[in-house]
């Protein structure tokens, strides 16, 4: 018989196929008891190894896990205490420059530039040069004599302790027995009050630029300095240089002085202090190494019809601050044109004409300033020719001369404190109305 066609027995084997499926779905999806078993136990074994490759890589990842409140509460205090640290790592550098000597002053502001900024594009040392900034802005709230004074100050403290206390013993914690006995040391060296209380005032700068705590307000401290203050307490002998006295030194110059120059430069030195309420060192050389007396750029005058009505004064430095925040103006007295200092001033400098702005304002003809010594000299010499006693009448008698008679004439206390430059309330003794006789 012979076989059937090709084409025939493939479609029967389809069919067959067909057939025979729907058993084997049914066998696949129903496994056996001993196959599942077998399952569950590989998973059991496997879920361990499963975590333990996630955490891995979870750590890996640094993948922060939520934080709990006892977390989040030493987070806190953490950047708590960094910022602290921040906050007084300027003043670190500060405190060292007070505590080691006057050597030290320069470094910080000679680290950064004029403006307390520095250049750096690495956000890695960012908050050292924030740190070196505050230091520059820290180490400039003094000037530079403040500083100066303020370092000999704690030498002087720190010497006393080691040759009178221990030698080994250090400055730091403040101790208030101490700082007592350091006040009495200095009272058995017969040294002022006021040197005292600039000493203690130095001291508790230090104290707390080193963030310590500040004993110099102690109670103890302060009713000591004040038994100081009146065991040593000597009356200011230096009196007033009123208008009238005022007047007749000028007088005595065309007697007292031969010079035509000298005549006319201690004219306008003589108006000039008592109006301009001047210290002696604004006008005059004193030799010491920092000086800020006047230049000639620091004056200038409103003309009008050729004559000076209106002069006005820069005072670029002054006692106790080193910026330029004060200037001064006075007009022209056309009533007394005699002791007028707008036109003694603009006299002077007529005959004097300085080469450059640089030059001081008062000074001989050779350029060089004149010295405090001259110009002492030179008022002796016209309190003598007046009549009146040189040891009652000092340089210093024509600011408090002037304090004096702008209280009498009922100036606002704080207008006189603007005019004399006064930093504190200080003006006020020197205004000393009794001892004017009216």
């Amino acid at each position: 018989m012979s076989s059937p066609p090709a084409k025939k027995r493939r479609r029967v084997q389809v069919e067959k196929t067909r057939q025979a499926a729907p058993a084997i779905a049914s066998t696949s999806s129903q496994p056996q008891p001993d196959m599942q078993a077998m399952v569950n136990s590989c998973v059991t074994a496997a879920i361990p190894a499963i975590t333990q490759t996630v955490l891995d890589a979870l750590q890996r990842a640094e993948v922060p896990s939520a934080p709990t409140p006892d977390d989040q509460e030493v987070q806190s205090e953490t950047q708590t205490d960094n910022l602290a640290s921040q906050a007084t790592a300027g003043s670190a550098v500060a405190f060292d420059t007070l505590t080691a000597g006057p050597s030290s002053y320069g470094p910080i502001s000679s680290s950064v530039s004029a403006h307390g900024q520095r250049g750096n594009s690495d956000p890695a040392t960012s908050t050292d040069s924030l740190n070196l900034t505050a230091s520059f802005l820290l180490s400039n709230a003094l000037s530079k004599s403040s500083l100066s004074s303020y370092q000999r100050a704690f030498q002087h403290y720190l010497k006393f302790l080691h040759q009178h206390v221990d030698a080994q013993v250090t400055a730091f914690p403040p101790n208030l027995q101490h700082l007592s006995l350091f006040i009495a040391h200095c009272y058995q060296l017969g040294l002022a009050s006021s040197t005292v209380l600039t000493y203690v005032s130095a001291l508790g700068y230090t104290f707390k630029m080193g963030n310590f705590e500040d004993i110099t307000q102690h109670f103890i401290i302060k009713k000591t300095l004040q038994g100081y203050q009146k065991l040593t307490q000597t009356p200011d002998s230096r009196l007033p240089i009123t208008p009238a006295i005022l007047y007749t030194l000028v007088d005595s110059l065309g007697d007292s002085v031969s010079s035509y120059f000298l005549r006319v430069t201690l004219k306008a030195m003589f108006l000039l202090a008592f109006h301009a309420f001047l210290r002696i060192g604004e006008m005059t050389s004193t030799g010491k190494k920092s000086q800020h007396f006047l230049l000639r750029k620091h004056v200038s005058f409103e003309v009008e019809s050729g004559s000076p009505r209106l002069l006005e004064i820069v005072f670029p430095h002054f006692k106790h601050n080193s910026h330029p925040v004060s200037t001064h103006s006075i007009s022209a007295n056309s009533a007394t044109p005699k002791y007028c200092p707008v036109l003694a001033l603009h006299q002077y400098l007529t005959v004097r004409k300085h080469d450059n702005p640089d030059q001081p304002l008062f000074s001989f003809m050779d350029g060089s300033p004149i010295s405090r010594l001259f110009f002492t000299q030179q008022l002796k010499s016209s309190l003598k020719w007046s009549g009146l006693h040189e040891h009652n009448y000092k340089s210093h008698s024509f600011r408090i001369g002037a304090a004096t008679t702008a209280a009498i004439q009922g100036i606002d206390e704080s207008q006189i404190q603007l005019m004399g430059r006064w930093k504190s309330c200080a003006f006020r003794k020197y205004i000393r109305i009794p001892m004017i006789k009216m």
